[in-house]
């Protein structure tokens, strides 16, 4: 089995309505947990897992669409983002153009959105090198996405994505290395990828916007954003399950990404310890 190293990659901060990120769930109840501001917003991370094994380099995710039309980047969305790749090389020591691969999640702006940089009026890759692994259905959903969804999708973003000569499709669950295991799961999005790294007895999930923040633990935590909610709540379980002593890695968790889980007084699953990686 490889060895792997494991850094959190903070890009930037962004702004969405606490609600809508918290789905059924009472507003006195999620306040608690991520306090929003007097528009009801809640800020929320953007990050990538970056994890290293001998000469690969490799991002789950990376970054943020930075070219909205200013109402929406700057009022909606209220977007934090310093330059991408200086941003890389200051939170890791690397350079973009060492990265091998980007395994996306799924193909929502705040996820892939570093996937291209304008430069004038051409959009170039940021990861020059680096192989792009999508799941094939999420990207034919990317292409013709549901009315409900259609806003996470930027049509220019998946255009380059498409034409990208490294894309590299897959049709479910796969290897990348030994102890670096890709799953797909289907209530955020058609066919989003989880992401596994075993890390000696112990197993890191990467839950994706399975579960974005801490806050989201407990199975009814749902996003109203999810096209199947009912399966995410499902999925969510499955994992507490099968991985109960994992690390789990939030990718929008504003605070800290990296906690085991536990199971509370009443045995719903909630935050157990923070984990961190040096």
């Amino acid at each position: 089995m490889a060895e792997f190293g494991i850094i959190d990659v903070k890009w930037s901060t962004f702004l969405l309505d606490g609600g809508a990120m918290f789905g059924i769930v009472p507003r006195p109840l999620w306040a608690k947990l991520i306090p929003p501001d007097e528009n009801n917003g809640i800020r929320l991370a953007m990050r990538s897992l970056m994890i290293t094994s001998g000469d690969r380099l490799i991002l789950v995710d990376c970054g943020v669409w930075q070219y909205f039309p200013e109402k929406l980047r700057d009022r909606v969305y209220a977007i934090e983002q310093p330059e991408l790749a200086a941003t890389f090389e200051a939170r890791t020591g690397r350079r973009v153009d060492e990265v091998t691969d980007i395994i996306a999640t799924h193909l929502h702006f705040d996820h892939v959105g570093g996937f291209v940089t304008r430069q004038g009026d051409d959009l170039t890759p940021t990861f020059p090198n680096a192989a792009f692994h999508v799941q094939k259905e999420q990207l034919a959903w990317a292409q013709e996405p549901s009315d409900k969804d259609r806003g996470s999708y930027v049509k220019p973003l998946i255009d380059a994505i498409v034409a990208a000569p490294n894309l590299v499709l897959h049709d479910g669950p796969w290897s990348l290395l030994t102890g670096l295991e890709i799953d797909v799961v289907h209530g955020h999005t058609r066919a989003m990828q989880i992401v596994r790294v075993q890390l000696g007895q112990r197993w890191l999930v990467h839950t994706a916007d399975m579960v974005p923040t801490s806050a989201h633990i407990p199975p009814p935590y749902i996003m109203a954003y999810d096209t199947e909610p009912i399966k995410t709540g499902q999925e969510k379980k499955r994992y507490y399950t099968t991985w109960p002593d994992a690390v789990y890695f939030f990718e929008h968790d504003p605070e800290h990404p990296f906690w085991t889980i536990v199971l509370d007084s009443r045995g719903t699953p909630a935050r157990g310890e923070k984990v961190s990686f040096k």
